[in-house]
């Protein structure tokens, strides 16, 4: 028998090419045993058939493992060849990936027919758990001081182990499971780059109107020649052999992808360059091709070379593929899928889902130690023990601490084995000149070219150049994953310019560091995993990886739920899987089907929404389009210098910044505010630094910066962009999981959500209401009270339906006050800060004592007495905290907050929520968590929770739970009306309320505005009479409307236009001009007559109009905003500039704009207490439905503009 040796094969020095590679020879039984002997690791290769392969020998007694096998028992494996289908490489090698087809389904009754299953051979003449050679420790750093890097005690890991592919039509039969030491190397995910066994799909656009609709769809007939001749002489043919073969693949190119179409076993790809549009074909080889799921309209970013046909080609020994480069992947996400690639992709849609725990902290509180420690270049133990006291005593570490549930004892002998290591490394490496310098400390990294992001803990300078210095604080494995996390860093600092080739990974806790040097295979394959990886964080339709099917590591995956939840509704036959039926059963076998079609429904409609914000205002546009076009979409602000950077504050610096030409821009019509988010980018490099934006002003903005830009970047141009997070849809995922899980209250909740079971009340109140409560209700109408002791009596849940004005938050804080004298405890909650606050301010000036949860930035400066961070300011311990923390009976925080720890840990007795009706019903799931019951209150009638994605919104996902569970048995109405006219209130009841909502008295039935000057007014605006009709101050003329006429085909210049807001937006649909010198000539107006500025608001339905007529009024200080931000707020007088004026309107798209959304529309017109002034394009406007209605109504109080437009210069 021909044996290879590979001498000083270490159990660490574990390659991931080395997992890459394919069978040698084409009918050969490749059989590895490991010894376990540090020797050598003896490689044997026989010539055999299939029969003998199948017979036992004498001295091999071969077991089949079960799914219930130990996935940490296998040593010996033997590779098993059976015939199947060819799927044929470059060199007319045949292999096959076999792959089931797969369709989602939302009941498993169907079955589709099992897959050939794969079998499992593996000798078993060793003991299960092979007795261990002569055990070694990895050598230490610190016995002497090298005097150049390369004499580190630096293990180099090499390849020790090559496997070629099989030439032959046979079928690698594997079924193993990785051994003790090799957790995370399962060899049969290796041994071909495949994640899932499904084949490429094409999938329709779909609406999952029903939680049960099929959302994969697969051809299941099988491409024939001709087919592909078809795809090819089509109308387009004629076009792309003019075009095709100009494309030069010889450098890195990005293109998207024409047509796919297959040849053998090769995939080619017409391809066109997105950048010059030149056309080309390339052929996709061996492991390249595995998997085959590339689609037209993808995106690749490819680099080929051309074979002896002239052909350009990627295959495994040249040229090189990202697929859907766009899509950037964390590397720790891309090695972290090497164990289980369906864990890895559930871990980015429900990321955050697994709580901070101890070993989390430690490595987390080691890093911070190691980076402050090298970053204030400390050599001294007692230095480096001073940073470590500090780092415990920080306000951060001990609300990390509070969150695990530990002391400070609990870490600190943890951490302390950390220090010595630390100064001893820093003596041998640092102080001596083997690391020169320390080049940045977690320095981002965005590589759209290789679709890869990440954080290097440490870059260092060393004699030979830069490298990436990645920290672990466990065991010196040299894992799969650190081998893997270091070559990615390698390329992507490759990619940005810089000559590296070897990094070094240094485990703290051992004082062992290992320089880490990569091959060309192995960055192949680590792309190939990426690509993979990327393939299934693309998909909009949800699909996910095979499961791991391990019974021992799925049962304790904190992610078995809702992988099974997803497996229930794929189609895997588990029939014989005996292993994956008991996890399914432990995991769901408490949830019905309906349970299930709901969570399924949800997170469907989740991950549609997530798709469609990607297109919008996405981070891929930051490193997508250039600076000057996210410029023009209000979207970033171009070409920035630092003026100024104040000194370090808790790990931040202040910068100021001015345009490279301040005279060019008012920053404020800008779409950036202040406390947005903010990534800062140069031309050459993405996101150099990210922070928060402090202050803005038309010439200068502050931002505070998690690094110095003058230390790497001084006299360079930044631009600014903000983003929409996906922190709403990783909250909305993880509160979906909670609603799953086999608990008491996610019982109780799925119960009253999804089996929406109607509630019950007490027969009675106790007597305490009566004695203590009467001052309390006092305050209150007689609708109010009944909604308050109502609520009283609620066992699971009540609904409080408040219209527009009627004291829905005077009824909110009677209900607390009384629940408190109950002593009861009550979570207070809503969709925004605003709401929240007013509650708050309204307790405050009634001493009651509440902790306001949430960051100080975005809470109403009033209640800073309140605030968590002012509370727990003097906290020095977890328990302090924790006492703090548990002191207040009334908790307030926002829905997107609830994730706070502090409601982890109690379970109060009631939660209110405060405009439910503007909350998804995922958002509201966290906070319902942490209470026993629960009161909703809102109004249907009035915004609901923004869908921007069409087809989730046809399907129902701007339902709120509120509408979800209105009935007559739990729902009570509040329809007296404090805010508006009898005018106004009529115009909402012709619009909306059908006449339900009734004004509270005679007195605020007849207000009208005053307007003490008016004489002045009319002497000013004489040759004005449409301005002086406008001002009617009798009650029947309390509402008005100004047409303008249709104004969209009207030239006329106007100076004062802000140049972003002209050239980044249509002025038919987001400015008009036009209105906005009407709207600045009224808010002047009344001004002049006498009405307070703090009394007249501006609603305008765009972002734009909002922002150019804030920037005309800013010297009267008007509250000007958007409907959404008025939500809740009232004025004496309110503008509302409709904005839009088109000759022509789609009917086809009116439904989905917001002139058509009625709800948006009734919290216009309700805003106002006295005046109501809509300005629009009445020949516009009557084409929607809302309007129609309003224009009707008010057809005897329009006003015709019949100036001349010379106001737009006179503004």
């Amino acid at each position: 028998m021909k044996k290879t040796k590979v001498l000083n094969a270490s159990k660490h020095n574990w390659k991931i090419s080395d997992f890459f590679t394919k069978c040698p020879n084409p009918s050969r039984t490749v059989s590895c045993e490991n010894k376990r002997k540090n020797s050598d690791f003896p490689i044997k290769t026989e010539p055999q058939s299939p029969e003998k392969c199948n017979a036992e020998s004498p001295n091999s007694k071969r077991r089949k493992f079960d799914e219930n096998s130990d996935p940490l028992d296998s040593h010996n494996i033997t590779i098993k060849i059976e015939p199947l289908s060819q799927v044929c490489d470059s060199g007319g090698t045949s292999f096959n990936v076999v792959t089931p087809e797969k369709k989602f389904k939302p009941s498993s009754s169907m079955k589709t027919p099992t897959p050939k299953k794969i079998e499992i051979l593996a000798s078993s003449n060793q003991r299960r758990t092979p007795q261990s050679g002569r055990k070694t420790t990895p050598k230490k750093l610190f016995e002497k001081s090298p005097r150049k890097l390369e004499e580190f005690n630096v293990q180099i890991l090499e390849n020790f182990v090559k496997v070629s592919p099989s030439t032959s039509n046979r079928k690698i039969v594997i079924k193993s499971t990785p051994t003790k030491n090799h957790a995370q190397s399962h060899i049969d995910e290796f041994l071909s780059p495949t994640i899932s066994k499904s084949p490429a799909q094409s999938r329709n656009e779909t609406t999952p109107s029903k939680a049960r609709t099929r959302l994969y769809f697969v051809d299941d007939k099988k491409p024939s020649p001709m087919d592909d001749l078809d795809q090819f002489f089509n109308d387009s043919f004629e076009d792309l052999v003019i075009n095709c073969n100009t494309l030069d693949l010889g450098e890195p190119q990005h293109c998207q992808i024409i047509q796919v179409s297959h040849n053998g076993g090769k995939i080619v790809l017409n391809l066109k360059s997105t950048k010059g549009g030149e056309t080309g074909f390339c052929y996709i080889e061996q492991f390249w091709a595995s998997g085959n799921r590339f689609k037209t309209g993808d995106s690749v970013y490819i680099k080929a070379e051309k074979n002896s046909n002239g052909d350009w080609v990627v295959n495994n020994d040249t040229g090189w593929l990202v697929y859907q480069p766009d899509i950037l992947i964390s590397c720790t996400s891309v090695v972290g899928s090497l164990f289980c690639k369906r864990k890895a992709v559930l871990s980015d849609r429900f990321r955050g889902f697994e709580p901070t725990n101890r070993v989390m902290l430690i490595g987390t509180l080691a890093h911070t130690l190691l980076q402050q420690s090298l970053r204030k270049k400390l050599t001294k133990r007692k230095q480096i023990e001073a940073i470590l006291k500090n780092l415990l005593a920080s306000k951060d570490t001990i609300k990390r601490l509070y969150e695990a549930n530990l002391t400070v004892a609990d870490l600190e002998s943890d951490l302390e084995v950390f220090v010595p290591k630390l100064v001893a490394f820093i003596s041998e490496h640092i102080t001596t000149g083997q690391i020169c310098d320390i080049e940045d400390i977690e320095e981002n990294l965005w590589c759209p070219q290789l679709g890869l992001k990440g954080k290097i803990d440490v870059t260092v300078r060393s004699n030979t150049g830069v490298m990436p210095l990645e920290v672990k604080t466990g065991r010196a494995t040299v894992s799969l994953e650190h081998r893997g996390q270091v070559v990615l860093y390698l390329m992507m600092m490759n990619k940005f310019g810089l000559d590296v080739s070897s990094g070094l990974l240094l485990y703290l806790k051992e004082g062992v560091l290992k320089e880490i040097k990569a091959t060309e295979q192995e960055k192949r394959d680590v792309l190939i995993l990426r690509n993979e990886l990327a393939y299934f964080l693309a998909s909009d339709v949800g699909e996910l990886p095979e499961p791991l099917n391990n019974i021992r590591v799925c049962q304790k995956c904190a992610l078995s739920t809702v992988c099974s939840a997803y497996l229930k509704f794929e189609d895997h036959d588990l029939t014989e899987n005996k292993a994956m039926q008991e996890v399914q059963k432990k995991s769901i076998g408490h949830l019905s089907q309906a349970h299930l079609d709901y969570f399924l429904k949800w997170s469907n409609l989740l991950s549609m929404e997530a798709q469609h914000s990607k297109t919008t205002k996405s981070l891929q546009q930051i490193y997508t389009l250039p600076p000057a076009k996210r410029e023009a979409l209000g979207r970033s602000i171009v070409n920035m210098r630092v003026t100024f950077v104040e000194n370090e504050t808790n790990g931040l610096f202040k910068h100021t910044m001015e345009k490279e030409n301040p005279s060019l821009a008012n920053l404020t019509a800008y779409d950036i505010i202040e406390n947005n988010y903010i990534v800062v980018s140069t031309d050459s490099r993405p996101a150099v630094a990210s922070g928060f934006v402090t202050e803005v002003s038309p010439t200068q903005i502050s931002i505070t910066l998690d690094r110095d830009l003058n230390v790497k970047y001084r006299n360079q141009l930044f631009h600014l962009d903000t983003y929409d997070s996906n922190i709403t849809f990783t909250f909305n995922m993880t509160s979906l999981v909670l609603l799953i899980e086999n608990s008491e209250r996610a019982a109780q909740l799925r119960s009253v959500i999804i089996d929406k079971a109607p509630p019950t009340f007490a027969p009675k109140l106790p007597s305490v209401v009566a004695k203590k409560g009467a001052p309390i209700l006092r305050r209150l109408n007689h609708v109010q009270q009944k909604a308050v002791l109502k609520a009283l009596c609620a066992n699971q849940f009540l609904l409080i339906k408040g219209m527009p004005g009627t004291g829905k938050s005077a009824t909110i804080v009677a209900l607390i006050q009384l629940l408190i004298e109950l002593n009861k405890s009550v979570l207070i909650t809503s969709h925004t800060h605003s709401a929240i606050d007013n509650i708050c301010i309204r307790l405050q000036k009634l001493n009651v004592d509440f902790i306001r949860l949430g960051s100080e930035s975005k809470i109403d400066s009033k209640l800073k007495p309140n605030l968590e961070t002012t509370l727990t300011e003097k906290c020095t311990t977890p328990e302090e905290m924790n006492e703090i923390y548990n002191k207040y009976k009334v908790i307030a925080v926002t829905c997107l907050g609830s994730g706070h720890p502090l409601l982890t840990k109690r379970t109060v007795d009631v939660c209110i929520v405060d405009e439910s009706t503007q909350v998804l019903q995922t958002s509201v799931i966290k906070p319902l968590f942490a209470a026993k019951s629960f009161i909703l209150i809102g109004d249907p009638h009035q915004l609901a929770p923004l869908v921007r994605q069409r087809d989730a919104l046809e399907a129902g996902m701007s339902e709120s739970l509120f509408e979800r569970l209105e009935n007559s048995e739990g729902t009570i109405t509040l329809n007296l009306n404090y805010r508006m006219n009898k005018t106004i209130t009529e115009l909402a009841n012709a619009l909306t309320y059908q006449g339900q909502l009734q004004t509270a008295s005679e007195e605020v039935a007849n207000r009208v505005l005053k307007l003490p000057k008016i004489e002045i007014v009319k002497k000013e605006y004489k040759e004005h009479q449409w301005l002086l009709n406008c001002l009617d101050v009798s009650l029947e003329g309390a509402v008005q409307f100004i047409d303008t006429g249709p104004v969209s085909e009207l030239t006329n210049h106007a100076d004062w236009i802000t140049k972003t807001v002209k050239d980044g937006c249509d002025l038919q649909n987001c400015i008009n001009v036009y209105e906005i010198a009407i709207v600045v000539t009224l808010v002047k107006a009344l001004i002049l007559g006498g009405v307070a500025s703090s009394d007249i608001g501006v609603i305008a339905t765009y972002r734009a109009q909002v922002s150019q007529i804030t920037d005309l009024l800013e010297k009267y200080q008007v509250d000007v905003s958007t409907v959404d931000q008025f939500q809740g707020r009232d004025k004496s007088v309110i503008i509302y500039s409709c904005t839009k004026s088109s000759a022509q309107v789609a009917t086809n798209t009116l439904k989905y704009e917001l002139l058509e959304d009625k709800r948006r529309l009734t919290v216009a017109v309700t805003r106002a207490k006295r005046k109501l002034l809509i300005v629009g394009d009445s020949s516009t406007l009557v084409r929607y439905k809302t309007f129609e209605t309003i224009l009707t109504h008010l057809e005897k109080h329009i006003v015709k503009f019949d100036s001349e437009w010379s106001i737009l210069n006179s503004l």
